[in-house]
């Protein structure tokens, strides 16, 4: 089916962007080439280097929470 600009719908002309977007998207996720393990360990650097979180020390987190009188959010991950 051949269409003319102005007779398309709206959302069949957004059809191509949208693949080039998603194409784009997808290929920019697979380029990085690092396991899920190789990016937990990099992320848990960066945070233990800004000082922000608290990793395996649960009893320091929960002091430090009382101290501020903060709640505390526990993440419990598994890397399988």
């Amino acid at each position: 089916m051949l269409c003319v600009l102005n007779s398309c719908p709206r959302a069949f002309r957004l059809v191509p962007i949208l693949t080039f977007v998603l194409g784009i998207g997808i290929a920019n996720c697979r380029s990085f080439g690092q396991d899920r393990l190789t990016k937990v360990r990099n992320h848990k650097s960066k945070i233990a280097e800004a000082g922000e979180w608290i990793y395996n020390d649960l009893p320091a987190a929960q002091a430090k929470a009382r101290a501020e009188s903060k709640p505390l959010l526990v993440v419990l991950r598994c890397i399988p």
